[in-house]
């Protein structure tokens, strides 16, 4: 196998593909000087040590500084032009200006992909938002409902996974399921008690931070239920009535 470089592209980081040559079209080749044919393994071993790191940093996408000795960094670099070079159009002659007029629509493809290598395509989750409603509801003390309206009313609020960890102590794998945590907050941060959700921000793992919303003229989560006060208030009452 044949194969085709612009020795000085790689040397600027421009990267012009390896052509993959057929026998025929290595035979009546005609190329500039600024091309450089790899017909067979000792054409690479002509290549200085510091040419054939070069070369292989500028395709390889795990560049090294230096290879162990010269018998491993060509075999190196015979592998990558093995995996990395691209077919030129069988039945036509090669010609510097034919390389040429595919170098535009190759780095197209090139950069293509790797821009998807390097900037993955990442769902991000949209998250609950929820208006407050007209008046705001006490929640008992302990429950899951007061120990998710403390975490949200923190500065900088919670995300899903702090607010599932906050209520696994109860028992169940909240922490396990995130649809659950999030139908808490619908119904009853929103739903029953009045609290509006909003996504405050997102954090570096594109994960949605969730905070509280109060109705107009609230600046802070109602106090929480003591259950036993409560219970001697409603006896007292009855007492007396």
């Amino acid at each position: 196998m044949t194969y085709a470089i612009n020795f000085n592209t790689f040397k600027t980081a421009q990267q012009d593909p390896i052509y993959k040559l057929t026998e025929a079209q290595s035979k009546d080749i005609t190329l500039s000087t600024d091309f450089q044919l790899f017909m067979k393994r000792a054409d690479v071993e002509e290549l200085d040590t510091a040419d054939i790191v070069a070369i292989y940093n500028a395709y390889s996408d795990k560049p090294v500084k230096k290879f162990a000795d010269r018998e491993i960094a060509v075999d190196r670099l015979l592998k990558l032009f093995e995996l990395v070079a691209i077919d030129y159009p069988e039945g036509e002659k090669v010609t510097v200006a034919k390389i040429e007029d595919t170098l535009d629509i190759e780095k197209k493809i090139i950069a293509k992909a790797k821009k998807a290598v390097e900037t993955p395509k990442v769902k991000v989750d949209k998250g609950v938002t929820r208006a407050p409603k007209g008046e705001i509801k006490q929640a008992r003390a302990g429950t899951k409902t007061a120990i998710l309206i403390d975490l949200l009313a923190r500065d900088g609020g919670a995300t899903i996974q702090e607010l599932a960890n906050g209520i696994s102590a109860f028992g169940k794998p909240w922490n396990e399921r995130a649809e659950k945590v999030k139908d808490w907050l619908r119904w009853d941060i929103n739903s029953v008690k009045g609290y509006g959700i909003e996504v405050l921000c997102y954090n570096s793992k594109n994960e949605p931070v969730y905070g509280l919303v109060y109705p107009e003229g609230i600046t802070a989560p109602l106090p929480h239920i003591e259950k036993g006060i409560v219970i001697k208030k409603e006896r007292a009452a009855k007492v007396v009535a």
